[in-house]
C-alpha cells in the first residue's frame, strides 16, 4: 500500500497580495480584500497552506484548507515530532504549538513527520482551529 504524504483537499483559489517565493508557506486572508492572501505572522490565525509560488502581487494562487499538505516548518528552536500540533511562526512557517496552559492558540494541524531544522518541508494534516498551549 502506498502512503500519500501530500494529498491536499479543499483547494481554494485566491490572489497573491505580494510575491511568494516559496510554496507551502502559511497564509492568511487580507482583511481589506478577502480575495487576496498574504503571509501569516507568528501566532496569527491561518487560512491555509499556499500550494504554489507567485512572482508578483495579483497572481492566481491555490490554498489548501484541508487534507494533508507539505508545509514549511522551523523545528530548529523546538524540535517537531510526528503528532505534534503546529501553529504559525514567523515568516509563514509552522512551529510546534506553544503557550501557557489555558491560552488558546490558532492551530494549523498536526505534523506527520519530524523536523529539527529551519526551512524543512514536512507533511501536515491540516486541522484549522484553536488549541490550548501546554
Amino acid at each position: 500500500m502506498t502512503t500519500r504524504l501530500h494529498n491536499p483537499k479543499g483547494i481554494i483559489p485566491k490572489v497573491s497580495d505580494a510575491a511568494f517565493a516559496t510554496a507551502y508557506t502559511l497564509v492568511k486572508l487580507k482583511t481589506s480584500d478577502p480575495q487576496k492572501v498574504q503571509q501569516s505572522g507568528s501566532g496569527e490565525a491561518v487560512f491555509g497552506i499556499l500550494q504554489d509560488t507567485a512572482t508578483a502581487a495579483d497572481l492566481d494562487v491555490e490554498v489548501a484548507t484541508s487534507g494533508t499538505s507539505l508545509c514549511k516548518v522551523d523545528g530548529s528552536g523546538t524540535a517537531i515530532v510526528a503528532g505534534d500540533y503546529l501553529m504559525a511562526g514567523a515568516s509563514g512557517v509552522a512551529v510546534k504549538l506553544a503557550g501557557a496552559a489555558g491560552t488558546l492558540r490558532p492551530l494549523i494541524g498536526q505534523a506527520c513527520a519530524p523536523s529539527t531544522v529551519s526551512g524543512d518541508l514536512i507533511p501536515v494534516l491540516i486541522t484549522l482551529g484553536t488549541a490550548q498551549g501546554a
